[in-house]
């Protein structure tokens, strides 16, 4: 086969697509192709005469310098030696390039590849399996392999501080989930703000987060969370403070078993959730302020549906406490309402089908806010029922008479008599008597026909 002269051999060097360079031994650039163009931007006559320490990362400096001097000193001359560094580009940012680097005759033989978008593919899906996409924390998997690997005597004691969110579920219901995106990240943003630059910080779940104190006492993780405490209480997501129970618990010893402090520090963080039902009723309360804010019309129309409610529970002849609280419930009973748009709570006009189903969501979502609280428990499921019928044809559950909590009934008569004779939409009040009428039309279909009778003689005092 016929040799291939010098200057078809210019010509391949000239056109490669890949950088080919040849150097001395201590990496003078004597020649350059024309791929140093448009790899890195420079004319071959730019790099020609000068040093690849020019040019090379600072980081990635004593890398080359140790990869051509292993090449050199164990003379291997047969065969291409691999490795990847940082270049600068002319317009100062900087490519991965992948060597292909040969001695041969006391000269560097060097074809180079741009790798900037492999490697940039690369970091992010390494960045994607050990963090979480919302927050920027680390996730889980990241979190439990860094708990294994820092279980070792030298990182003693190692405290462990659990947080779980409050109202987030809430958040969603109410906001929507965008809002409730925006809570987590700004409780991980406080969380992030208040540790120490070598802390371990991990979403470990939905609402839940991790904090790792390697060679933290248990004093000076208390000191950590009281900082967070602190922060958190000067944060809001529409007026909503942001939440966070916490717990934690400490390694001290060596043969004490990380997984039951792990364990421990998650029974403590429930422990601190059990006693959020005071800040919960401070949560009721902005609600409720928020939604007679947002619409005047629900704040008359649930003093005026309590006060029906507390005369009906006087005359059934209920304990004073009892009368309070199907007062509460009479107030509270469209509290979900909170997540319907104003537009909707405003409308003059009949509603729509979809306005409709939207508006029918405020029981399930009243009943979440309140249910909630254990002291209120029952009100939570009135407030449920409120709009079921007594033949089983109501909602959300479809649920029927004896099914129907009382003051579930109670509520739907004083609710309803109260929106005849005070309609906000398109239809004309009715008169005293055509909500009469229309109650007793509906008594043993949507009404309790005995509490029906009761209502309207003795609440109402009409014939």
């Amino acid at each position: 086969m016929e040799a291939l002269g010098p200057d078809i051999l210019n010509q391949l060097f000239d056109t490669a697509p890949d950088m080919i360079c040849i150097t001395r031994v201590d990496g003078f650039l004597l020649k350059v192709n024309r791929a140093s163009k448009s790899i890195l931007g420079y004319e071959p006559a730019e790099i020609e005469g000068t040093y690849p320490t020019q040019y090379i990362h600072p980081d990635d400096a004593g890398k080359l310098d140790q990869t051509l001097h292993e090449i050199l000193d164990e003379g291997l001359h047969t065969e291409f030696n691999q490795y990847i560094n940082r270049f600068r580009h002319k317009d100062g940012s900087y490519r991965y390039l992948e060597w292909n680097t040969r001695l041969y005759h006391d000269h560097y033989y060097c074809v180079a590849r741009d790798v900037s978008d492999r490697i940039s593919y690369q970091q992010k899906i390494e960045y994607l399996s050990y963090h979480d996409t919302l927050t920027g924390l680390y996730n889980r998997r990241f979190c439990e392999e860094e708990i294994r690997r820092m279980d070792t005597a030298r990182n003693l004691p190692i405290s462990i501080i659990m947080g779980d969110m409050n109202r987030l579920k809430l958040m969603n219901d109410i906001f929507g989930h965008e809002k409730g995106d925006e809570y987590i990240r700004m409780a991980s943003d406080i969380i992030r703000t208040e540790c120490r630059p070598d802390d371990i910080i991990a979403r470990w779940g939905g609402d839940e987060f991790v904090i790792l104190l390697p060679k933290t006492s248990q004093i000076d993780a208390r000191k950590i969370v009281s900082r967070i405490i602190m922060s958190k209480k000067k944060q809001q997501v529409n007026g909503i403070p942001v939440s966070i129970a916490f717990g934690l618990a400490t390694k001290s010893l060596p043969g004490d078993n990380l997984s039951g402090i792990i364990v421990k520090a998650e029974k403590n963080m429930y422990r601190s959730k059990a006693t959020c039902e005071r800040s919960r009723k401070d949560f009721i309360d902005w609600i409720i302020r928020m939604l007679f804010e947002k619409s005047a019309v629900e704040s008359q129309h649930a003093k005026r549906v309590q006060q029906l409610c507390k005369q009906m529970a006087v005359v059934l002849g209920f304990d004073q406490d009892l009368v309070e609280r199907i007062a509460l419930a009479g107030f509270l009973h469209d509290i979900g309402k909170i997540a319907i748009s104003t537009q909707i709570l405003e409308k003059s006009d009949a509603l729509t089908e979809e306005e409709v189903r939207e508006v029918q969501k405020h029981v399930m979502i009243g009943s979440q806010i309140i249910g909630k609280t254990h002291e209120w428990h029952d009100i939570g499921y009135a407030i449920l029922s409120h709009h079921e019928y007594i033949d089983g044809s109501g909602y959300p559950k479809g649920i029927s008479d004896q099914d129907i909590p009382l003051i579930a009934k109670i509520i739907a008569l004083a609710e309803c008599y109260d929106a005849m004779t005070q309609r906000n939409n398109d239809q004309e009040k009715m008169t005293v008597d055509q909500a009469i009428a229309e109650i007793r039309r509906n008594a043993g279909r949507q009404f309790d026909s005995e509490l029906a009778e009761i209502f309207i003689k003795q609440v109402l005092q009409q014939p």
